[in-house]
């Protein structure tokens, strides 16, 4: 069974702001990093009126991943 943590940005239903996946790391503490990250990102927009989440969801697979040491991470940034 392999462990896989996402980090996810929940959007703002009420002004149509959409989730993304920021990452999908087998390391929680990478995951929980970049979430910790992400809401200083958060922190620095002060003209934001809506709301967002960021938070780290926790998948397991029944199969094992068979790249599992080569997860790379996409992470979009043209939103901070």
């Amino acid at each position: 069974m392999t462990t896989l943590y996402v980090a996810m940005q929940i959007g703002c239903l009420e002004c149509g702001e959409p989730s993304k996946v920021l990452g999908v790391f087998t390391d929680k503490d990478v995951a929980d990093k970049l979430v910790k990250d992400a809401w200083s990102w958060h922190d620095i927009l002060d003209n934001w009126a809506g709301e967002r989440h960021y938070y780290v969801n926790e998948v397991e697979l029944d199969v094992t991943y068979p790249y599992e040491d080569e997860v790379e991470t996409v992470i979009e940034r043209d939103d901070c």
